[in-house]
Formats: structure tokens, C-alpha cells, sequence
């Protein structure tokens, strides 16, 4: 009986050992098993974004759309519209993706929602503008 309870206890440490897989990097792929999106930080996000020639999608609503926009080339798709799924898979899948909101939730709904549906180069804004505001980032205003 021990022996028993030793084997599952070392087996528990162990899983608890090896799991979650978050680092300290600033950007990472997030870890959920069948994700295949990256995860940027606000520097890494704008970085990247004015360095590629992807799709900038902004999945607000139009009340915060007024608020001000990381560019005003970025795609508007409120993602609580009965219309999202239709406009979002209207988005080319052979460019990157960039997509954010206000906190980082419903960009990573909208993020796996695309994964999910065969786009392999989407970049999800951790903690939407919040992140990108506490980091001195500029907005425009439309």
C-alpha cells in the first residue's frame, strides 16, 4: 500500500512539475492544447504589425470603436454581431492576422474561432488596450 500511495504521489509532483509551460518571455504561443495562435505583448504586437503586411482586426464594439484605434486601417468586426463568423472567414487566410480589443478576451475567442477555422498566422494582443494604453502606445481617432 506504500508503495502505492509513494507512485501516485511522485506521479502527481511530476505533472505538477512539467505543466502550464508559461515563461517569462514577453511573447508566446499560447499554451491551451490546440491553440496555434501567438500571444504578443503590446511592444511586440505594434512591432510586429508595422514591420509585416497583415490585417490589423479590431473585434470591439462601436461604442468602443469612438474610444480611438491602433490604426484607422484596421478592420472593425464587432465580434458580438450576428454577422462575425461570416465577415470574419471573409478575411484572406494567406496573410498574418492581427487582432485585439479592449482586454485581451474576445480577441482570443476571436483567435482561436479563426485557428479553428484553417488560419495559421493569427497574433492575439494580450491584454488588448489596456496593455497597449499602460505601455504609452498611441490610439487614432476615426
Amino acid at each position: 500500500m506504500k508503495n502505492l500511495l509513494f507512485a501516485f504521489a511522485t506521479l502527481l509532483l511530476l505533472g505538477s512539475c512539467t505543466g502550464g509551460g508559461q515563461t517569462d518571455s514577453q511573447s508566446q504561443t499560447d499554451q491551451s492544447p490546440n491553440a496555434r495562435f501567438i500571444t504578443l505583448d503590446a511592444k511586440d504586437f505594434q512591432s510586429k504589425f508595422h514591420a509585416g503586411k497583415g490585417i490589423l482586426l479590431d473585434v470591439r464594439t462601436p461604442a468602443e470603436i469612438n474610444q480611438g484605434l491602433i490604426s484607422k486601417e484596421a478592420i472593425v468586426i464587432d465580434i458580438y454581431s450576428s454577422d462575425f463568423a461570416k465577415r470574419a472567414l471573409e478575411l484572406p487566410k494567406d496573410q498574418e492576422i492581427y487582432i485585439y480589443c479592449s482586454a485581451g478576451v474576445r480577441s482570443e475567442q476571436a483567435a482561436n474561432f479563426l485557428i479553428e477555422n484553417g488560419y495559421t498566422q493569427v497574433f492575439h494582443l494580450r491584454g488588448g488596450l489596456g496593455d497597449w494604453a499602460r505601455n504609452g502606445l498611441p490610439l487614432e481617432r476615426l
